[in-house]
C-alpha cells in the first residue's frame, strides 16, 4: 500500500469517526412529550420504576394548558427499565394517578392530561 493510500485511507477515517461518536451520544438521549390539556399548568412530573422512588423531572417552569413540551430523560436512567410509571402535579393541587408507560415507544405520540 503506497503512503499516499495510506493518507488518504486515515483521513477518511479521522473524519468518519467522530461523526459516528455524535450520532451514538444523540441516539441515547430519551425523550418523551406531554400535552396539557387539563385547566391548570403541570408544575410537577414525577416518574419511577415498578417499586422504586419517585423522582422529579427538571422542569424548566409549568407547563401551561394547551401546550405540548418535550421532556429529556436524565442521562442517569439510562439504565432504568423502559416501563416507568408517570404522574404529574397539577397548580390546583390536583395530583394524577400513576400510570404505566413504555418509554422506549412511540417518543412522539404525546402523554395526555386532560381534567
Amino acid at each position: 500500500m503506497s503512503s499516499l493510500t495510506r493518507k488518504i485511507i486515515l483521513i477518511v477515517l479521522s473524519s468518519v469517526i467522530p461523526m459516528a461518536a455524535s450520532n451514538s451520544v444523540k441516539a441515547e438521549q430519551w425523550f418523551f412529550f406531554v400535552q396539557n390539556q387539563s385547566s391548570s399548568k403541570i408544575i410537577k412530573l414525577e416518574a419511577r420504576e415498578k417499586g422504586g422512588p419517585w423522582g422529579s423531572f427538571a422542569m424548566t417552569g409549568s407547563i401551561s394548558p394547551g401546550e405540548t413540551r418535550k421532556i429529556t430523560w436524565a442521562e442517569s436512567t439510562n439504565t432504568q427499565d423502559c416501563n416507568q410509571y408517570l404522574r404529574a402535579t397539577f397548580a390546583d393541587g390536583y395530583k394524577s394517578p400513576a400510570k404505566i408507560f413504555d418509554f422506549c415507544k412511540d417518543l412522539h405520540d404525546p402523554i395526555i392530561y386532560n381534567d
